[in-house]
């Protein structure tokens, strides 16, 4: 959790109009005819006007020996060093820490209007011992589990593979574009999770809630605001307005964007049991849209990395049989388990 904020970050380079002025007139002077001057004097509004709504693009980050490092790569092209993981590095820039540190001051300053900073604050010190919940259906965990433990699939490789149909919702046809637009390059090294309380997951995705080791994920692990499909409905792209900051996190700094998003949902009456609920929107309908704090974790995940799984089981004697049969695998890997009534 950061502690303190920092001044707002200028995501825009602007163009003050006493210099446009000065252009004009320099222009001007220079000109053989006051035809050509109007002409050229046109194209250079023209061109600082593009200039005034263009993105501030941050400068690449470089390795110990001076290497730029492009943005999608965990080993500089040139020398070959570790750099880390591309979603961490994107978390870490000072653009967005600085971005998401105004974010967290105000939430306090809001919170302290209402008299629930103290409220807030608490749920902060929670939301630091969250958990990454990855969702799944039976037949892909089972798969995972089989022999001495196979991959998890991440989205894009399975559907890219053919091991994966995308499906005929709201967001499947819509992912690439939008994941790709938060995480550029690397959005299909990432498998996608949800920031959990209560190692419950989001029932759209499956009905077997998978929390993973935060040993095992913790320096590969980024989290974001929202499902991007959503966030880009909020932020549409466009060069007049440029994807904004503060929107991302480390995982260690995984509370101070939950405070920053979710302060408006705490109240000085909000109990300690209700801090699971705000951060993860419960459904009633497993297909209906639930507002959660999306998890990136990059890289290949392995039930090694499990550490626990709540398994919602239908009345159906089938299904009871193959989760009886999965329970022995699970303990092979060390991973708890529970059981819930569908």
């Amino acid at each position: 959790m950061r502690t303190s904020g920092t001044a707002r970050n200028a995501s825009r380079e602007e163009v003050g109009s006493d210099e446009l002025d000065r252009s004009l007139a320099q222009l001007t002077w220079a000109s053989p005819s006051a035809n050509q001057s109007r002409i050229a004097a046109s194209f250079l509004i023209m061109s600082l006007g593009m200039l005034a709504h263009s993105t501030a693009i941050p400068p690449l980050p470089k390795c110990e020996l001076g290497h730029e490092i492009p943005a999608h790569v965990t080993l500089c092209i040139v020398c070959g060093a570790h750099v880390g993981f591309p979603n961490v590095r994107y978390a870490a820039r000072k653009e967005e820490t600085e971005a998401l540190d105004k974010r967290l001051a105000d939430a306090r300053i809001s919170a302290t209007a209402k008299g629930s900073l103290d409220r807030l604050e608490a749920f902060g010190k929670a939301v630091d011992g969250s958990k990454a919940v990855v969702s799944r259906f039976r037949a892909d965990l089972d798969a995972m589990l089989s022999g001495g433990g196979k991959l998890m699939q991440a989205y894009y490789p399975a559907v890219r593979a053919g091991l994966r149909v995308p499906q005929n919702n709201e967001f499947d046809p819509a992912r690439d574009p939008n994941d790709a637009r938060v995480s550029p390059v690397f959005y299909d090294s990432l498998h996608f999770a949800a920031l959990s309380l209560d190692r419950l997951g989001v029932p759209h995705y499956g009905n077997f809630a998978i929390t993973l080791r935060e040993e095992m994920i913790a320096k590969r692990t980024t989290v974001f605001e929202e499902n991007p499909v959503k966030f880009n409905e909020r932020f549409p792209a466009s060069r007049s307005r440029p994807f904004p900051y503060g929107y991302r996190a480390s995982w260690q700094d995984r509370s101070t964007l939950a405070m920053a998003k979710l302060q408006h949902k705490i109240e000085a009456s909000t109990a300690d049991a209700e801090f699971a609920d705000i951060l993860l929107e419960k459904q009633s309908d497993p297909n209906a849209f639930s507002d959660f704090i999306e998890v990136h974790v990059y890289g290949p995940i392995h039930p090694g990395a499990f550490e626990h799984v709540i398994a919602e089981i239908p009345d159906d004697d089938l299904e009871k049989l193959f989760w009886d049969r999965m329970k022995p695998k699970l303990e092979s890997f060390g991973v708890s388990f529970e059981e819930v009534g569908a």
